[in-house]
């Protein structure tokens, strides 16, 4: 088992045992509070923690949900004990410090990044390099439009479906077609969801507050002409690296098991 498999099913057991060691969770009712807690801050986590019954589980959802809402995607080389850390900061308000944090995080293995994308989607190699290169040179206003659309793509090869399409009558992602065609208990299923749920990257720009969040169709559709810095680059490259390490990391892991998929 590779690092990136040992770290999809961890995430959540080692949330727990961070605050285990620090005294959180002396009673069981202290989980429940975080978890209320995150429920009345972020409202959008309450589903997926409802329909989740063990307490890892819930706070693995739930993690992933909160730093997605702030634009920000984890990659399969990030510690899981980190990944609480970030969302803790979010929950207090500290968002600047997660976003030079996880900015830092990426700049150290950018190319590490890029190379294993490219290696998860070789046809793209060209695009890739060159949306890498726009964005150390800080060329973001052509970064970010490219990192988007290439997200997008790897999505729709590994899945079937577009990154950023909605259930005209659901309003949820069409992705979440994908996740449902999964057992539940199929593997990494937990980090997939921000796939499931609608989130400010992939909204309808009518219902967002302004100023705009990093927002895909008002950069593409030229809405929003402040999109431009280093720090949204940034959450572009996490949202490609986790589309494309987390689903071709479950597609790999099932292909031998077809059963998985109706």
């Amino acid at each position: 088992m590779n690092q990136s498999e040992k770290n999809t099913d961890s995430i959540g057991t080692i949330i727990v045992k961070t605050l285990e060691e620090n005294g959180f969770f002396e009673q069981l009712s202290q989980k429940k509070n975080i978890l209320n807690q995150w429920k009345t801050k972020f409202p959008i986590i309450s589903n997926s923690l409802d329909s989740t019954s063990d307490q890892e589980g819930k706070l693995t959802k739930g993690s992933l949900i909160i730093l997605a809402q702030n634009g920000w995607y984890i990659s399969l080389s990030m510690k899981p004990s980190s990944t609480f850390e970030h969302v803790a900061r979010i929950v207090t308000g500290n968002i600047e410090e997660v976003d030079r944090l996880m900015c830092r995080w990426y700049k150290k293995r950018l190319l590490k990044i890029r190379d294993e994308i490219i290696n998860i989607s070789p046809s793209r190699s060209v695009i890739i390099r060159k949306a890498f290169i726009a964005h150390k040179k800080r060329y973001y206003e052509l970064s970010i439009p490219v990192l988007f659309a290439q997200a997008d793509g790897i999505c729709q090869e590994l899945t079937g479906y577009q990154l950023f399409k909605f259930d005209k009558s659901s309003r949820k992602p069409l992705t979440a077609k994908f996740i449902e065609k999964l057992k539940p208990d199929s593997f990494g299923i937990t980090l997939l969801e921000p796939l499931r749920v609608s989130l400010p990257i992939a909204n309808n720009t009518k219902f967002l507050l302004q100023p705009l969040p990093l927002n895909r169709h008002a950069v593409l559709h030229g809405i929003d002409v402040s999109y431009a810095n280093e720090t949204n680059s940034y959450k572009a490259i996490s949202l490609l690296a986790y589309v494309s390490s987390v689903l071709s990391l479950i597609r790999n892991h099932d292909k031998s098991n077809a059963s998985n998929f109706t």
